[in-house]
């Protein structure tokens, strides 16, 4: 009976239009993924990953197992609850079929088809590779290993369990909504399950408690390198095997529990009720009167059915238990958002408003998605799966009735949710302690959010009256969105092709929502007629009745619009055409439509021609003069200047090239006087021939008045920098630069191959003379003289680089004068907000922080910052070359913080509204306050020449100067933290390298580099040559190499004054933490404690040192190894950290070394390198727990 049973799903099954859709829509996806860059990003890999390697693959099949969930649970939950819809189970469960050959059979057909849509979506994966548009280089050889890897591995096993789960969970419930919402759940807690797992310190216990395997894989995979990436197969060890049997497990268990409960009485039984004998029964004739009305289907008589049914829609889903199961969960994530969100090494940020509302958007984005799709189907079908709709068919009421009424409810079930969640913020905020609520803005900020959510419900609504098929509307709606996705991996970006527009719209308290709201709202617009004409014509599709084809579906649509819908339906798409076009006008017209292969284009253009000029010697710039006025409320800036150009070379120049942002304006561009006579205004080139030579010391000038204003909106990457309050701009991008412009070149080795383009020129290596000529930041200056006046509306305050000379209003504007009395670098920027100013002083030096009214909370913290970053760095490494240090609030639309001439612009979401806790966490607002106020030396006084290396110069010398000042307000307990965040950050970001690994001698601007690894790296030479050996060394660097140049520093000549003061016995340091990529594999294998009659505790530790030597692509070597490495001892905890019994440096070499050590508290944990001072991949094992052993 059993196979017979198996025989028929497995039959009824392969003939569903079901099983034919979702194996050709995950085949394709599959193909899709493989043969683009879109499965090599979904599996986190570096872009240089091959699209057919190992990873990609198995990670492949990792995505469509989770995606296929709505496709195992279509197969094992309709055949748990078919036979109790189709009223067939009084049939079953009458024959002599047992219990286990019913639910195992009907199981193992579902299983076994969805196993076969699985096995045909994975032959896209190696499809893909003999794919006529795949690109062969990004191919390797096609192996079957990965792919069996992944299917008996990953996708197998998830079929069993989740498979297994949702069939015990229909046969429970016997509702398939339950279902639907442990799809939801899982797929919503899988992700946070991920994360958790990755945190925890037990590896096994992280990779187990994933039902899916994801973050066990990761766990093994998190640190591999591209090479790994690309040829390894992960093994299936400890986490992996444990992980995919104890879920088989549980699933095994909970099967086994849903047959226990299982029971052909209570499923034939259902509800209870009191049985009437026959004699009880009294038959009553009653008469009832024939009332006699008039019938009216007038437009108020369909506006009241409307909203009458819509009123019982709605009642029904929001008291259905499954929408209070989803809205209480949703609530749940949305403050498990708001308390994590914008965390960074354990500092939060205040609850504001506008960041409440950006908290509401991120989860609503997907969960909200997933709800309003299930429920569109459960409502739409809701009479269907009743057996009511032949009444309701039969009742004199259109088809737009029905369709508006439930679509209204859908409207309604969006806005609870909004509201719901918009109320577990606002309860967060007051709980926290913030009470600054902003009713008004909240107000906004719920119709906003709603409106991406309001058209995927509606869309559902037409979907699943077109399609006639829950499931079947249900993988569309899937499907459309997944399209979206992968439109936007392959460059598809406009928003008149992607649905439902812009789904994202960031608050900031400085600027609103600001020129960002216009554009949104005209998408959703756009889209929300598209979608009314699809209702309109989805209406006059519906089935009424029993008849369903085609034919009859068409006849009743030609009905339909014969009516009051022909004009509705003219009325939507007139407006769908009026607002495309009013869009595309802004988007493609008043402004270039640039999508990402138009950009690529325009750079290979830029090469192409211009190219030939990239080492043409220019004059050097020594002297900028310019007026700036901002125009805040139009979004608007004029720009006039002029530049003094010197020939610093012995020949004369004839020429004078400058490159010019295109999108810039130009009123007047003149060199010597003259107009350019050649170059490219599409490219942004332009060549002046000098009437007179410029002979060798000879200066001239380049005169310039541009314009850069923002006309309507774009279609993508608006304008952030030049807004209503709080415009940021640079030179870099609106003034003039000298000659050719590198920057600007196409990056990618295979986009370039493309374009008929050779390799990308490395940067130059550090020995090369030509280099040092340059510094990194310019290379048309060296140190120019700078002064400005900036303009701006008469309720802002301009700021730029330098003193304060002037100020004065004049036509309602109010002007500013800044001069520096020093050469400066040619990089400063421009400023203009409603600001508040607080100052203060340190000895001479004035402290200033420009804030907006309602972020005053950090800003004492901060010029305590600057304060302690001047006394250490002015102690430490020379004197600070200005009078004045000012902090300037710009909106979040970007989050860094960057150093100018004695100005530091800094986000309002990264140190503003950051909720500063100094006994919790690691500050990082004033850490990153002392990384720019250390970049005044490392780069504004030491700037490196632009060859390899240039950063470290800068980037990782910051860094370290702020953990010295970290170190000393916070002590080195509070650094550990952190230095555990920059290693793993360092590690993680090593797996994505698209080109190659540099050593930190050579780094390229790598920021992984000279950031994480670069801090890291300067701590640990530190800790072994000590700080005041470390600072003599800086010291010296800074007075022999600040403002010099030509030719600038290298690495080179910073490495030789560490070199200067690290010993001997320590030399092989240099080498590995500055000339070599070096890591270490050192663990502790054994520790024993037994406790002395003195009382005294001696620790046997046993620990096996590793250190190996990689390449740029991350193949690692194993080298020798016999080094000085910290060991350590540790009691019990006090205060939350454990007790320090030893800390000391042996001599540790390669192998096993055995290590006795005697304490006089009693040991707890014991292990080498504790504080993870040196780049170990696998830190969780060099601590160990202490085994108590007795006394000889």
């Amino acid at each position: 009976m059993w196979l017979e049973i198996f025989r028929f799903e497995l039959r009824y099954h392969l003939r569903q239009p079901l099983f034919a859709i979702s194996s050709a829509a995950l085949f394709l996806i599959s193909l899709l993924m493989v043969s683009t860059d879109v499965g090599v990003a979904f599996a986190g890999g570096p872009a240089t990953a091959f699209r057919n390697g190992p990873m990609v693959i198995i990670q492949s099949c990792m995505i469509l197992s989770i995606l296929g969930l709505f496709v195992i649970t279509a197969f094992v939950a309709s055949t748990a609850q078919r036979d109790f819809e189709l009223g067939t189970h009084e049939l079953f469960f009458t024959k002599p079929v047992s219990k286990f050959h019913y639910l195992t059979g009907r199981l193992a057909g579902s299983l076994a088809v969805s196993m076969l849509v699985f096995t045909i979506a994975s032959l896209g994966l190696i499809a893909a590779t003999f794919m006529p548009w795949q690109d062969p280089t990004r191919v390797t050889n096609v192996s079957l290993l990965p792919l069996l890897y992944g299917l008996i591995v990953i996708v197998l096993p998830n079929l069993l369990i989740m498979g297994t789960i949702f069939f015990t969970l229909t046969i429970w419930s016997r509702r398939m909504l339950l279902t639907y919402i442990g799809v939801v759940v899982f797929w919503f807690l899988q992700d946070e399950v991920e994360t958790w797992a990755l945190e925890l310190q037990n590896p096994v216990l992280g990779a187990l408690i994933d039902p899916i395997g994801s973050a066990a894989m990761r766990i093994v995979t998190r640190y591999w390198t591209i090479s790994e990436f690309n040829t390894l197969v992960p093994g299936i060890g400890t986490g992996i095997l444990l992980n995919r049997l104890v879920w088989i497990g549980v699933a095994t268990l909970v099967l086994w529990l849903g047959y226990w409960r299982f029971s052909y009485t209570r499923a034939l039984k259902g509800k209870s009720s009191k049985v009437v004998a026959p004699e009880e029964i009294v038959s009553v004739a009653v008469p009832v009167p024939v009332i006699q009305t008039a019938r009216t289907f007038s437009l108020r008589t369909t506006l009241s059915q409307i909203l009458a049914q819509a009123r019982l829609e709605t009642s029904l889903v929001l008291r259905s238990t499954g929408f209070l199961v989803l809205l209480m969960l949703g609530l749940l994530f949305v403050l498990t958002f708001a308390y994590y969100h914008g965390q960074r090494l354990g500092t939060s940020l205040y609850p504001v408003t506008g960041m409440m509302l950006m908290v509401n958007q991120m989860n609503m984005s997907i969960f909200l998605t997933i709800i309003v799709i299930f429920f569109a189907g459960e409502v739409v079908w809701r009479e269907r799966a009743s057996r009511q709709d032949g009444i309701f068919d039969s009742m004199p009421v259109p088809n737009g009735v029905y369709l508006a009424s439930k679509s209204l409810a859908m409207i309604m079930v969006v806005l609870t949710y909004n509201l719901t969640c918009v109320a577990g913020t606002i309860a967060f905020q007051l709980a926290t302690g913030y009470t600054h609520l902003e009713p008004g803005l909240y107000a906004l900020g719920i119709l906003l959010m709603a409106t991406s959510a309001i058209l995927i419900a509606l869309l559902s609504v037409t979907v699943q009256s077109m399609v006639n098929n829950k499931f079947l509307g249900f993988l569309v709606m899937i499907l459309v969105l997944a399209g979206v996705i992968a439109l936007r991996r392959l460059d598809v970006i406009h928003g008149l092709i992607l649905f439902p527009g812009r789904s994202w719209i960031m608050y900031s308290d400085m600027n609103g929502y600001g020129h960002l709201l216009a554009p949104f709202l005209w998408f959703k617009l756009y889209w929300g007629f598209a979608v009314a004409s699809l209702l309109v014509v989805a209406a006059g599709l519906r089935t009424r009745g029993s008849e369903d084809s085609m034919r009859a579906r068409w006849t009743g649509l030609r009905t339909h619009l014969r009516g009051p819908a022909r004009w509705a339906l003219g009325f939507t798409v007139a407006g769908f055409l009026a607002t495309g076009a009013f869009v595309f006008y802004n988007t493609n017209i008043l402004n270039p439509f640039i999508s990402p292969s138009v950009e690529r284009k325009w750079q290979a253009d830029y090469e192409h021609a211009f190219g030939q000029y990239r080492d043409l010697v220019q004059p050097r710039m020594t002297g900028v003069s310019t007026e700036v006025d901002i125009f805040p409320d139009e979004r608007r800036v004029e720009i006039r200047g002029t530049y003094v150009l010197e020939n610093q070379t012995d020949d004369s120049m004839h020429v004078v090239h400058v490159t010019l942002e295109p999108m810039i304006t130009i009123n007047k561009l003149l060199c010597d006087g003259q107009r350019e006579s050649d170059g490219d205004l599409r490219l942004g080139y332009h060549i002046f021939e000098l009437a007179q030579p410029l002979a060798p010391g000879a200066t001239t000038e380049l005169n310039f008045d541009l314009t850069a204003a923002n006309r309507g909106f774009v279609n993508h990457d608006p304008n952030d920098e030049i807004v209503a309050n709080g415009t940021f701009i640079t030179n870099q991008g609106y003034y003039p630069s000298i000659g050719y412009t590198a920057e600007l070149e196409l990056e990618g080795a295979r986009r370039r191959e493309k374009a008929g383009l050779p390799p990308a020129p490395r940067m130059k290596e550090r020995d090369d003379e030509t280099g040092w000529q340059n510094n990194y930041i310019s290379n048309q200056a060296d140190w120019i003289d700078f002064q400005a006046v900036v303009s701006t509306s008469s309720d802002q305050i301009a700021l730029a680089p330098g003193y304060l000379q002037e100020e004065w209003e004049e036509g309602g504007r109010r002007y500013y004068r800044y001069e520096m009395d020093a050469p400066i670098l040619d990089f400063y920027s421009f400023l203009s907000a409603e600001y508040v100013v607080q100052r203060d002083v340190w000895n001479d030096v004035a402290i200033e922080v420009y804030y907006h009214a309602d972020h005053g909370a950090n800003v004492e913290h901060m010029i305590s910052a600057v304060k302690a970053s001047l006394d250490y760095y002015t102690t430490n490494f020379g004197p600070y070359q200005h009078r004045q240090v000012r902090i300037v609030e710009f909106p979040m639309y970007r989050l860094y913080a960057q150093a100018f001439p004695n100005t530091i612009p800094f986000s309002e979401g990264m140190g503003f509204i950051t909720k500063v806790d100094e006994d919790d966490g690691v500050d990082y607002v004033f850490n990153t306050t002392a990384h720019e106020v250390a970049h005044q030396w490392w780069a504004h006084q030491v700037i490196g020449a632009n060859v390899q290396g240039a950063t470290m110069l800068s980037e990782s010398l910051s860094e370290y100067s702020a953990m010295m000042v970290m170190e000393q307000r916070y002590g080195p307990d509070k650094l550990r933290h952190m230095l555990k965040y920059e290693l793993d950050g360092y590690l993680d970001a090593r797996s994505s390298e698209t080109v190659e690994e540099k050593p930190l001698e050579l780094v390229e601007d790598q920021s992984y580099i000279h950031y994480r690894k670069g801090c890291l790296t300067l701590y640990v030479l530190r800790d072994y040559i000590g700080e005041a050996n470390m600072n003599r060394a800086l010291a010296a660097f800074v007075e022999e190499t600040a403002f010099t140049g030509p030719p600038y520093p290298t690495s080179a000549d910073l490495i030789s004054h560490f070199s200067a003061v690290t010993p001997d016995s320590l030399d092989y340091l240099l080498e590995d933490l500055f000339e070599t990529i070096t890591l270490y594999g050192n663990r502790a294998v054994s520790a024993e404690a037994r406790q002395q009659e003195d009382g005294r505790w001696v620790v046997d530790l046993e620990v096996e040192g590793r250190k190996l030597r990689a390449d740029g692509q991350g193949v690692e070597s194993p080298i020798e190894m016999d080094e000085w490495i910290d060991i350590g001892i540790f009691g019990f905890e006090v205060e939350g950290e454990p007790s320090v019994l030893f800390l000391e440096k042996r001599r540790v070499r390669s192998g096993v070394t055995t290590i006795s050590i005697t304490v006089d508290e009693e040991p707890v944990r014991a292990g080498i390198d504790p504080y993870h001072k040196l780049i170990d991949r696998e830190t969780r094992d060099n601590v160990r727990k202490i085994t108590r052993t007795s006394a000889p």
